[in-house]
Protein backbone atom coordinates (compact mmCIF):
# COMPACT_ATOMS: atom_id res chain seq x y z
CA UNK A 1 0.00 0.00 0.00
CA UNK A 2 1.45 3.36 -1.00
CA UNK A 3 4.58 4.22 -2.98
CA UNK A 4 8.01 2.78 -2.21
CA UNK A 5 11.30 4.67 -2.59
CA UNK A 6 14.96 3.70 -2.59
CA UNK A 7 16.74 5.58 0.22
CA UNK A 8 20.11 5.48 -1.55
CA UNK A 9 18.58 6.96 -4.72
CA UNK A 10 16.90 9.74 -2.75
CA UNK A 11 20.13 10.42 -0.86
CA UNK A 12 22.13 10.60 -4.09
CA UNK A 13 19.62 13.00 -5.62
CA UNK A 14 19.66 15.22 -2.53
CA UNK A 15 23.47 15.29 -2.46
CA UNK A 16 23.63 16.21 -6.17
CA UNK A 17 21.12 19.06 -5.89
CA UNK A 18 22.76 20.30 -2.69
CA UNK A 19 26.10 20.46 -4.52
CA UNK A 20 24.42 22.50 -7.28
CA UNK A 21 22.74 24.80 -4.75
CA UNK A 22 26.06 25.26 -2.91
CA UNK A 23 27.86 26.20 -6.13
CA UNK A 24 25.15 28.76 -6.93
CA UNK A 25 25.29 30.09 -3.37
CA UNK A 26 29.08 30.51 -3.43
CA UNK A 27 28.86 32.25 -6.78
CA UNK A 28 26.44 34.73 -5.16
CA UNK A 29 23.72 33.85 -7.62
CA UNK A 30 20.16 34.77 -6.75
CA UNK A 31 17.81 32.13 -5.39
CA UNK A 32 16.70 29.95 -8.32
CA UNK A 33 13.10 29.49 -9.43
CA UNK A 34 10.10 31.41 -10.65
CA UNK A 35 8.95 34.72 -9.21
CA UNK A 36 6.29 32.92 -7.13
CA UNK A 37 8.84 30.42 -5.82
CA UNK A 38 11.20 33.23 -4.87
CA UNK A 39 8.33 34.76 -2.88
CA UNK A 40 7.20 31.56 -1.13
CA UNK A 41 10.64 30.31 0.02
CA UNK A 42 11.39 33.43 2.15
CA UNK A 43 7.96 33.02 3.74
CA UNK A 44 8.88 29.47 4.74
CA UNK A 45 12.16 30.56 6.29
CA UNK A 46 10.53 33.53 8.03
CA UNK A 47 8.29 31.05 9.85
CA UNK A 48 9.31 29.93 13.34
CA UNK A 49 8.03 26.45 12.45
CA UNK A 50 11.00 24.53 11.06
CA UNK A 51 8.79 21.56 10.20
CA UNK A 52 7.26 23.11 7.08
CA UNK A 53 10.50 23.77 5.20
CA UNK A 54 12.11 20.52 6.36
CA UNK A 55 9.18 18.36 5.25
CA UNK A 56 9.23 20.05 1.84
CA UNK A 57 12.71 18.69 1.12
CA UNK A 58 11.39 15.13 1.25
CA UNK A 59 8.22 16.10 -0.63
CA UNK A 60 10.35 17.63 -3.39
CA UNK A 61 12.37 14.43 -3.65
CA UNK A 62 9.15 12.44 -3.99
CA UNK A 63 7.94 14.72 -6.80
CA UNK A 64 11.22 14.37 -8.69
CA UNK A 65 11.26 10.59 -8.42
CA UNK A 66 7.55 9.82 -8.84
CA UNK A 67 5.36 12.23 -10.77
CA UNK A 68 2.23 10.23 -9.95
CA UNK A 69 2.58 10.27 -6.15
CA UNK A 70 -0.01 12.29 -4.23
CA UNK A 71 2.04 14.92 -2.41
CA UNK A 72 -0.82 15.62 0.00
CA UNK A 73 -0.74 12.10 1.50
CA UNK A 74 2.53 11.53 3.44
CA UNK A 75 1.57 8.16 4.96
CA UNK A 76 1.38 4.90 3.02
CA UNK A 77 -1.79 4.08 4.97
CA UNK A 78 -3.56 6.88 3.12
CA UNK A 79 -3.83 5.09 -0.22
CA UNK A 80 -1.96 3.64 -3.22
CA UNK A 81 -0.66 7.06 -4.32
CA UNK A 82 0.58 8.03 -0.85
CA UNK A 83 4.27 7.97 0.18
CA UNK A 84 6.26 7.36 3.41
CA UNK A 85 6.99 10.99 4.36
CA UNK A 86 8.23 10.31 7.88
CA UNK A 87 10.52 7.47 6.76
CA UNK A 88 12.05 9.64 4.04
CA UNK A 89 12.66 12.44 6.54
CA UNK A 90 14.14 10.20 9.24
CA UNK A 91 16.31 8.06 6.96
CA UNK A 92 17.36 10.58 4.30
CA UNK A 93 16.57 14.26 4.88
CA UNK A 94 17.22 14.81 8.59
CA UNK A 95 20.54 12.88 8.67
CA UNK A 96 21.70 14.86 5.63
CA UNK A 97 20.78 18.25 7.15
CA UNK A 98 22.61 17.32 10.35
CA UNK A 99 25.64 16.08 8.40
CA UNK A 100 25.83 19.41 6.57
CA UNK A 101 25.51 21.29 9.90
CA UNK A 102 22.28 22.96 8.86
CA UNK A 103 20.08 24.09 11.76
CA UNK A 104 17.09 21.75 11.86
CA UNK A 105 14.64 20.04 14.17
CA UNK A 106 14.56 16.35 15.10
CA UNK A 107 11.85 15.82 12.51
CA UNK A 108 8.69 17.53 11.22
CA UNK A 109 6.64 14.37 11.58
CA UNK A 110 7.32 14.35 15.32
CA UNK A 111 6.71 18.05 15.87
CA UNK A 112 3.70 18.97 13.69
CA UNK A 113 2.54 16.33 11.24
CA UNK A 114 1.22 13.45 13.34
CA UNK A 115 -1.63 10.93 13.25
CA UNK A 116 -1.93 10.48 9.48
CA UNK A 117 -1.90 14.23 8.84
CA UNK A 118 -2.87 15.18 5.27
CA UNK A 119 -1.49 18.34 3.66
CA UNK A 120 -4.85 19.95 2.98
CA UNK A 121 -6.23 23.48 3.61
CA UNK A 122 -8.88 22.22 6.04
CA UNK A 123 -6.12 20.98 8.37
CA UNK A 124 -5.04 24.59 9.06
CA UNK A 125 -7.42 24.78 12.01
CA UNK A 126 -5.16 22.44 13.99
CA UNK A 127 -1.91 24.26 13.12
CA UNK A 128 -0.66 27.18 15.21
CA UNK A 129 1.44 28.87 12.54
CA UNK A 130 -1.21 29.70 9.93
CA UNK A 131 1.09 31.84 7.78
CA UNK A 132 3.80 29.18 7.72
CA UNK A 133 1.29 26.46 6.84
CA UNK A 134 -0.15 28.62 4.06
CA UNK A 135 3.34 29.04 2.54
CA UNK A 136 3.85 25.28 2.93
CA UNK A 137 0.67 24.55 0.95
CA UNK A 138 1.65 27.09 -1.73
CA UNK A 139 4.96 25.28 -2.21
CA UNK A 140 3.18 21.93 -2.53
CA UNK A 141 0.83 23.45 -5.12
CA UNK A 142 3.88 24.58 -7.11
CA UNK A 143 5.38 21.08 -6.94
CA UNK A 144 2.12 19.49 -8.08
CA UNK A 145 2.33 21.48 -11.32
CA UNK A 146 6.08 20.96 -11.78
CA UNK A 147 7.85 18.61 -14.14
CA UNK A 148 11.08 16.91 -13.03
CA UNK A 149 13.29 19.84 -14.07
CA UNK A 150 11.13 22.41 -12.29
CA UNK A 151 10.86 20.22 -9.19
CA UNK A 152 14.67 20.06 -9.00
CA UNK A 153 14.74 23.84 -9.30
CA UNK A 154 12.27 24.09 -6.42
CA UNK A 155 14.42 21.76 -4.32
CA UNK A 156 17.51 23.89 -4.99
CA UNK A 157 15.57 27.00 -3.97
CA UNK A 158 14.79 25.31 -0.65
CA UNK A 159 18.39 24.20 -0.18
CA UNK A 160 19.54 27.75 -0.97
CA UNK A 161 17.39 28.91 1.95
CA UNK A 162 18.99 26.31 4.23
CA UNK A 163 22.45 27.47 3.17
CA UNK A 164 21.54 31.06 4.08
CA UNK A 165 20.28 29.76 7.43
CA UNK A 166 23.55 27.90 8.02
CA UNK A 167 25.57 30.98 7.16
CA UNK A 168 23.55 33.18 9.51
CA UNK A 169 23.79 30.68 12.36
CA UNK A 170 27.58 30.56 12.27
CA UNK A 171 28.44 32.35 15.53
CA UNK A 172 31.97 32.84 16.84
CA UNK A 173 32.27 31.36 20.33
CA UNK A 174 34.65 32.50 23.04
CA UNK A 175 35.63 30.45 26.06
CA UNK A 176 34.50 31.96 29.35
CA UNK A 177 37.29 31.68 31.88
CA UNK A 178 35.25 31.74 35.08
CA UNK A 179 31.74 32.70 36.17
CA UNK A 180 30.57 33.66 39.63
CA UNK A 181 27.55 31.90 41.16
CA UNK A 182 25.47 35.00 40.55
CA UNK A 183 26.50 35.05 36.89
CA UNK A 184 25.68 31.33 36.57
CA UNK A 185 22.25 31.98 38.06
CA UNK A 186 21.51 34.84 35.65
CA UNK A 187 22.78 32.83 32.67
CA UNK A 188 20.79 29.69 33.41
CA UNK A 189 17.65 31.68 34.26
CA UNK A 190 17.88 33.51 30.92
CA UNK A 191 18.45 30.24 29.04
CA UNK A 192 15.49 28.52 30.71
CA UNK A 193 13.25 31.46 29.83
CA UNK A 194 13.95 30.78 26.15
CA UNK A 195 11.39 28.58 24.39
CA UNK A 196 13.45 25.61 23.18
CA UNK A 197 10.96 22.75 23.13
CA UNK A 198 12.70 21.20 26.14
CA UNK A 199 16.20 21.17 24.62
CA UNK A 200 17.85 23.75 26.92
CA UNK A 201 16.63 22.15 30.20
CA UNK A 202 18.00 18.80 29.05
CA UNK A 203 21.35 20.29 27.99
CA UNK A 204 21.71 22.10 31.32
CA UNK A 205 20.86 18.92 33.21
CA UNK A 206 23.44 16.94 31.23
CA UNK A 207 26.05 19.65 31.84
CA UNK A 208 25.34 19.56 35.58
CA UNK A 209 25.78 15.78 35.74
CA UNK A 210 29.01 15.93 33.74
CA UNK A 211 30.34 18.73 35.97
CA UNK A 212 29.64 16.68 39.12
CA UNK A 213 31.40 13.69 37.62
CA UNK A 214 34.48 15.71 36.65
CA UNK A 215 34.64 17.67 39.92
CA UNK A 216 34.53 14.58 42.14
CA UNK A 217 36.31 12.17 39.74
CA UNK A 218 33.28 9.88 39.61
CA UNK A 219 33.91 8.53 36.12
CA UNK A 220 30.24 8.73 35.15
CA UNK A 221 29.03 8.14 31.60
CA UNK A 222 26.21 10.63 31.03
CA UNK A 223 23.90 9.79 28.14
CA UNK A 224 20.86 11.67 26.84
CA UNK A 225 18.35 11.07 24.08
CA UNK A 226 16.64 13.40 21.64
CA UNK A 227 13.70 15.59 22.53
CA UNK A 228 10.35 13.80 21.94
CA UNK A 229 12.12 10.45 21.62
CA UNK A 230 10.05 7.64 23.11
CA UNK A 231 11.79 5.90 26.04
CA UNK A 232 10.12 2.59 25.21
CA UNK A 233 11.40 2.59 21.63
CA UNK A 234 14.95 3.60 22.56
CA UNK A 235 15.17 1.43 25.67
CA UNK A 236 16.36 4.41 27.73
CA UNK A 237 15.46 4.71 31.42
CA UNK A 238 14.74 8.42 31.06
CA UNK A 239 15.75 11.61 29.24
CA UNK A 240 19.18 11.33 30.89
CA UNK A 241 20.89 8.14 31.99
CA UNK A 242 23.95 8.19 34.27
CA UNK A 243 26.11 5.07 34.25
CA UNK A 244 29.14 3.87 36.15
CA UNK A 245 31.08 0.96 34.65
CA UNK A 246 28.18 0.56 32.19
CA UNK A 247 25.71 0.04 35.05
CA UNK A 248 22.77 2.48 35.36
CA UNK A 249 23.05 4.29 38.69
CA UNK A 250 20.68 7.20 38.04
CA UNK A 251 17.91 8.05 35.57
CA UNK A 252 16.49 11.52 35.10
CA UNK A 253 13.32 12.77 33.45
CA UNK A 254 13.22 16.47 32.56
CA UNK A 255 9.68 17.76 32.35
CA UNK A 256 7.30 20.73 32.46
CA UNK A 257 4.30 18.52 33.23
CA UNK A 258 3.01 18.17 36.83
CA UNK A 259 4.56 15.22 38.67
CA UNK A 260 1.47 13.53 40.06
CA UNK A 261 1.02 10.21 41.88
CA UNK A 262 -0.24 8.35 38.80
CA UNK A 263 2.80 9.41 36.81
CA UNK A 264 5.21 8.30 39.53
CA UNK A 265 3.46 4.93 39.82
CA UNK A 266 3.54 4.43 36.05
CA UNK A 267 7.24 5.31 35.93
CA UNK A 268 7.94 2.90 38.79
CA UNK A 269 6.12 0.02 37.06
CA UNK A 270 7.40 0.57 33.51
CA UNK A 271 10.98 1.74 34.12
CA UNK A 272 12.30 1.52 37.66
CA UNK A 273 11.23 -2.06 38.37
CA UNK A 274 11.81 -3.49 34.89
CA UNK A 275 15.23 -1.89 34.42
CA UNK A 276 16.41 -2.10 38.00
CA UNK A 277 17.09 1.63 38.37
CA UNK A 278 18.43 2.43 41.83
CA UNK A 279 17.66 6.17 41.75
CA UNK A 280 15.18 8.01 39.54
CA UNK A 281 14.83 11.79 39.55
CA UNK A 282 12.33 14.20 38.03
CA UNK A 283 13.70 17.63 37.12
CA UNK A 284 10.73 19.99 36.89
CA UNK A 285 11.01 23.18 34.87
CA UNK A 286 8.63 25.86 36.06
CA UNK A 287 7.95 29.26 34.55
CA UNK A 288 8.81 32.23 36.75
CA UNK A 289 11.39 32.81 39.50
CA UNK A 290 11.71 29.13 40.49
CA UNK A 291 12.86 28.28 36.94
CA UNK A 292 13.82 24.65 37.55
CA UNK A 293 13.91 22.27 40.49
Amino acid sequence: MGRAFDDSKLRGLLEAEFANALAEFRANRAQPGSHLLRKVVPELFASRSQSFREALVGISLVRICDQSANLRFPSVKQGPEAYPGRDIDERVVNPFLQQEQIPCSKGPYLAVFRRDFKFLPDKAAGVRDKAGYDAFLKFISLLEKADTKTAKEALRALLHGFLVLREESSVELRRVQRLSLDQFYRLTTALLAHQSGGLIPVLLSVAMSQSLSERFNLGWQVESQGINAADKASGASGDITVKSDNQVILAVEVTERPIERNRVVATFNTKIVKQGVADYLFYLQERGPKAMR
